[in-house]
């Protein structure tokens, strides 16, 4: 399964970066209240989307771990 963990960077299909907040729902696996990954970009906005879509739509650049 693919993990998504906050810290990590990403880049959407429009160019723009955006680093993982934190994941929503994520205890819960329900249709009603799917896992939704929220996220926030350079210039301070905040975003979600559910897990099925950002990972159409965002590419991993970044781990968000420390390479010291």
């Amino acid at each position: 399964m693919f993990e998504i963990e906050p810290g990590q960077v990403y880049r959407h299909h429009s160019g723009r970066v955006y680093t993982v907040l934190y994941l929503a729902n994520a205890s819960v696996i329900s249709d009603r209240f799917p896992i939704t990954v929220v996220y926030i970009g350079a210039n301070g906005n905040v975003w979600s989307r559910p897990l099925a879509q950002f990972l159409e739509k965002f590419e991993l650049l970044h781990d968000g771990k420390s390479t010291v």
